[in-house]
């Protein structure tokens, strides 16, 4: 019964009357939650073109608020997967996106990654196949540009493994889902609003600055850097960014650059997200 009472709203979609109009899509995202496959079927078959694509409106905002919800529920279950929150909200901004692919993708890279290491191997000769790896197999450039730190794109998953580059930001975030998915339990830190990865046991330091992976930086290196920065140099004082506080970290440097360039609906998009996840960043 329901159905046919959806497909009648369809036909109404194309209704020359704005009110109209508004309030079937209104009523149309209200019960479409519960009704998204058929909604998808009735978009495939439709082949009125103005009706095809005021459906299609309705399914991406339908898509938006089951995406969200899933953030929301991620965050509160302590966000334990970055790779999740990270493709979450990659495909709240590009809904039409694949992400089990990029998955499988981090996935196959790991699993040739690990048949390069060796039982026993240290800590910091993994590091280093990690680097490599994806610098000389995958094609990745750890190069700065200005573009990585102007453009929002370069925040998102799908940017980072489709052009092979990111700022120090997404970078990080790659480098420490692979790193724990090797089993190296890494974090991320940041200097200034400069991050870096973080490998900290009773006996080691180990840092990784992007722009400069040819080197794993010793507690000593990264002293030195601070003093340089005039930056406080005790380094138990830059506590690890949980994966929570890692997503509110990139939706708000999205939300600055949407900002700077003049995108106001996707200034909006990630400001309706920050709100919908109920957390507020500090």
């Amino acid at each position: 019964m329901e159905e046919n009472k959806i497909k009648a709203l369809i036909q109404l979609l194309d209704d020359s009357d704005t009110e109209i109009y508004q309030s079937v899509y209104k009523e149309i995202l209200k019960i479409g939650k519960n009704y998204y496959q058929f909604l998808q079927n009735q978009h495939k078959v439709c082949e009125h073109e103005l009706l095809k694509a005021r459906l299609g409106f309705i399914l991406q905002e339908l898509q938006g608020e089951f995406i969200t919800d899933k953030l929301l529920n991620w965050r509160k279950e302590g966000g334990e997967s970055l790779l999740e929150g990270w493709a979450l909200v990659t495909q709240y901004f590009y809904p039409s996106i694949n992400v089990l692919d990029y998955k499988k993708k981090i996935s196959s890279w790991v699993h040739q990654i690990w048949l390069k290491t060796q039982p026993g191997m240290k800590v910091e000769q993994k590091l280093k196949i990690v680097i490599q790896f994806l610098k000389n197999q995958v094609g990745f450039s750890f190069q700065p540009t200005e573009d990585l730190y102007l453009n929002p794109e370069f925040l998102f998953l799908n940017a980072v493994i489709d052009q092979k580059k990111g700022n120090t930001f997404s970078l990080c975030l790659l480098l420490n889902i692979i790193f724990h998915q090797l089993e190296v339990y890494t974090h991320i830190v940041s200097f200034k609003d400069y991050y870096a990865i973080r490998y900290l046991d009773h006996q080691q330091h180990y840092y990784i600055d992007v722009f400069n992976s040819n080197e794993i930086f010793s507690e000593n290196d990264v002293k030195l850097f601070l003093i340089k920065l005039n930056l406080d140099v005790n380094l138990l004082h830059y506590k690890p960014i949980s994966n929570i506080y890692l997503m509110l970290h990139l939706l708000n440097y999205a939300k600055v650059l949407y900002n700077q360039n003049q995108n106001q609906e996707q200034y909006q998009k990630t400001e309706e997200l920050l709100q919908h996840i109920d957390i507020k960043f500090t």
